[in-house]
């Protein structure tokens, strides 16, 4: 014989019997796999265990479990996902605001069982940030389902009479930027629109208009400017001091800048996005095109406010803080340094930005 050679019936080869060795292999595919499933399956369902911490947060008409995640501050990545779509409770939620008590050790479990049956107040608890523009709080309170986009960034020519025919400051005025005072607000739910905006219209009347109406005309500009004033500068000490370089640029005391601000905040405001959207690179595609908001290439004042600013940012700018500085800019760690002139100015550049 010339070797083996395996016998073949009617030309057909016999089965090959499987390796043990394959087996074995398929044995282990199968095990891991379910045991990995059992482990992913018990993993996601004990997202329900995650300690939650104390507070109030509220629900608004249409929302459902799943914006729970972000309200209570839990993880909102994968598992938060597969956890709300195939095991989180059915539950249908009320209006209203909640409170989960201090140091309770509440879970979420506890949250489904404990908080969501039993709301603190029917009222919902809405919250305007410092530095938000009409488009920031009309995308806010649109997505919570109290107002209908665009009554707030462009208000019906009946919701602005009524809303000037109760506050004087708005007389004249063809929007509400400026004035929507950022704070924490209570409001019912199907409160209108009117009643709505005057919560934080009252505020601004209160902390603001008040006490400074005695500017007369200037209370106008010197909003605009605290307006600015609120975007280019989050520390209240640094406020007065830039609002005391922009003030000097606008009334000519610098003698390489002219009337121009040159602020980059004012960029953004009439393309009429969020603050989200005023991205350093919006800023910089946008940032030579003339508009009357821009004020690296207009002289004077934007014609609105380009925000709605705090009260720490009015008064900066109406008791500034003038001095040489006639430059600022922030590093990447947000701290600011100012300068007399530009070639300061470009020194600075070189020491904190390059």
């Amino acid at each position: 014989m010339e070797g083996y050679r395996r016998i073949k019936l009617n030309g057909l080869e016999p089965p090959r019997k499987k390796s043990s060795g394959a087996l074995r292999f398929f044995a282990f595919l199968m095990t891991f796999a379910v045991a990995s499933g059992f482990f992913v399956r018990g993993y996601v369902a004990s997202y329900a265990d995650l300690p939650v911490q104390s507070g109030t947060f509220s629900i608004t008409k249409g929302e459902t479990v799943a914006s729970l995640p972000k309200k209570l501050k839990l993880e909102t990545g994968w598992r938060a996902k597969l956890y709300f779509r195939y095991f989180a409770p059915e539950v249908k939620l009320q209006v209203g605001t909640y409170k989960i008590p201090k140091d309770s050790g509440y879970s979420l479990k506890d949250v489904y069982e404990k908080v969501l049956p039993n709301p603190d107040t029917n009222d919902v608890t809405i919250t305007f940030l410092p530095g938000w523009t009409v488009y920031d709080i009309d995308a806010y309170l649109s997505e919570m389902g109290i107002i209908e986009k665009g009554e707030v960034s462009s208000p019906s020519k009946e919701l602005l009479a009524k809303l000037q025919a109760d506050f004087a400051f708005l007389q004249g005025r063809s929007n509400l930027e400026g004035f929507l005072y950022p704070d924490t607000y209570r409001i019912r739910p199907g409160s209108s629109v009117s009643a709505t905006l005057s919560r934080a219209l009252s505020n601004f009347e209160s902390k603001v208009y008040s006490k400074h109406k005695d500017l007369g005309e200037a209370f106008y500009e010197t909003l605009i400017m605290a307006s600015i004033v609120e975007k280019e500068e989050r520390v209240v000490a640094n406020k007065a001091k830039v609002a005391g370089v922009l003030w000097s640029r606008l009334e000519g005391e610098c003698a390489d800048t002219g009337k121009i601000i040159g602020a980059d905040a004012t960029v953004c405001y009439p393309y009429a996005i969020t603050s989200k959207e005023c991205t350093p690179s919006f800023i910089v595609e946008h940032l030579y095109e003339e508009t009357e908001y821009n004020t690296r290439k207009k002289g004077g004042l934007p014609p609105t406010p380009i925000a709605n600013p705090t009260v720490d940012s009015f008064l900066a700018s109406r008791n500034p803080e003038k001095g040489s500085a006639c430059y600022y800019l922030h590093d990447p760690k947000g701290n600011i340094h100012f300068a007399a002139d530009s070639a300061g100015h470009e020194r600075n550049k070189s020491l904190h930005l390059r």
